[in-house]
């Protein structure tokens, strides 16, 4: 009798899949020389991956084409609000910091990617 459905193959554990996620390795590299969008410093930037980007599951990272440029100590303050909700999570963190759609600021910087000057006054105008 056939159930339909197929053993896994000999050694393969049965888990779900996880998608392949978007990596450019070279975009996060022109996103550490951009300002930090909150407060303009340009030291010690780290990428910053959105977690209320597009549909992602429990210990799936966001794409690369979903960051946004962050100092050290904004980076750890987004990072903890968003993990532990504190403050409404990630989302109400950004509002609370003048950045009302931080996902249009990430893809409008990935589709500019390689032209550091559009980057620069996306980073710039959203700093307003």
């Amino acid at each position: 009798m056939n159930s339909g459905i197929r053993p896994c193959p000999k050694g393969v554990k049965p888990g779900r899949i996880k998608p392949k996620r978007l990596k450019d390795p070279a975009h996060l590299m022109l996103i550490r020389q951009l300002p930090c969008l909150v407060c303009g410093t340009t030291h010690g930037i780290e990428v910053h991956h959105l977690l209320r980007g597009t549909v992602r599951g429990w210990g799936l990272k966001a794409k690369d084409s979903e960051v946004l440029p962050l100092c050290f100590i904004h980076h750890t303050q987004s990072d903890d609000c968003a993990h532990d909700n504190k403050c409404g999570g990630e989302t109400e963190w950004f509002k609370s910091k003048g950045i009302i759609n931080p996902l249009y600021i990430a893809r409008k910087l990935y589709e500019n990617t390689g032209d550091y000057g559009k980057m620069l006054s996306i980073i710039n105008t959203a700093r307003e």
